[in-house]
């Protein structure tokens, strides 16, 4: 039986499970790091990942319901609202298009606490790393190659770069609908 995940190098319990509890992977599969690697820093402690953890929720929280509260605060400004009229009608599904924009906006809004959360991680291992994150490129870089020494964080990379998919896509969608509405 193997001590620890070949995918994530998490330690695995005392189970006859087929894949990781952490990564979900095969734990039929050949490890994807090698000793040296994980004693140059590639894993962390239980207590540490557990802190981080924590920390990540607290930031996930606070990052969710701040910018929730600013996307739907911005909507009941009166410019805001004549716009949301051209895009979506006088009144759409008998709403004010204000209430209509805020439903729509809370339920494209659901994945983002998930994101914010797997960021999070991401950001307590590079504070934990000594790099501190002062723009987007540096956040953007460390989230590519943070799974390269840290295998634990590839899930919470996967979900952060899908997470950025979601965004950009829902800007491209949002800037097609407004130029066919000539808005």
């Amino acid at each position: 039986m193997l001590g620890r995940c070949p995918h994530c190098a998490t330690p695995l319990p005392p189970t006859q499970d087929a894949f990781c509890p952490e990564c979900r992977g095969s734990l039929d599969d050949p490890p994807t790091f090698t000793d040296q690697e994980l004693g140059a820093g590639g894993t962390i402690s239980r207590e540490d990942l557990e802190a981080d953890r924590i920390r990540a929720r607290q930031g996930a929280i606070i990052l969710s319901v701040g910018f929730y509260v600013i996307l739907v605060a911005s909507l009941f400004s009166n410019g805001t609202q004549r716009k949301m009229a051209e895009a979506f009608g006088p009144h759409p599904l008998s709403l004010p298009p204000a209430f209509f924009a805020a439903i729509l906006i809370t339920v494209l809004y659901l994945p983002a606490p998930l994101i914010f959360y797997h960021l999070s991680i991401i950001i307590e291992q590079a504070r934990r790393d000594g790099q501190l994150l002062p723009g987007i490129i540096r956040i953007l870089h460390y989230l590519l190659v943070a799974d390269v020494r840290y295998p634990h964080l590839r899930r919470s990379r996967q979900i952060c770069l899908l997470g950025l998919v979601y965004f950009v896509g829902l800007c491209f969608v949002w800037i097609a609908y407004t130029a066919i509405r000539g808005i």
